[in-house]
């Protein structure tokens, strides 16, 4: 599994505060497009999914910003991150990147998916 994900409880006032958020059929909508962009993305491939791509695809197909680049570099050299962890965390942003519709993998994106990496949380103290 690639990506993790640490809940803490939700504080009272929280839950009372009105927040615009998407709903459940914006999401689906959102995840559906997705998943049609990389099985359009891949239609040539013995694969469907950013998940199934090696190395060779995640060099093809994971194109970053200048500021992705930067900040994946950090957290590389900061966390001593492996190859597969890295190609996890370029596959997770990739995904990101396409619920974004973007072709583009952007900081935005890369941060996302440095968030759900396990070792950069405390789990379960």
């Amino acid at each position: 599994m690639d990506i993790f994900v640490e809940t803490s409880p939700i504080p009272y006032e929280d839950l009372v505060v009105e927040i615009d958020e998407e709903d459940s059929a914006t999401i689906k909508k959102r995840v559906e497009k997705a998943v049609e962009i990389q099985k359009n993305r891949f239609k040539s491939l013995k694969i469907n999914y950013n998940s199934q791509m090696n190395s060779r695809q995640i060099t093809k197909y994971c194109i970053l910003s200048k500021e992705a680049k930067n900040l994946l570099e950090a957290a590389f050299k900061q966390s001593n991150l492996t190859a597969r962890s890295y190609h996890r965390i370029l596959k997770v942003s990739r995904t990101i990147a396409d619920l974004d519709s973007s072709e583009l993998i952007n900081i935005n994106h890369i941060a996302e998916a440095l968030n759900f990496r396990k070792t950069f949380h405390k789990y379960w103290d």
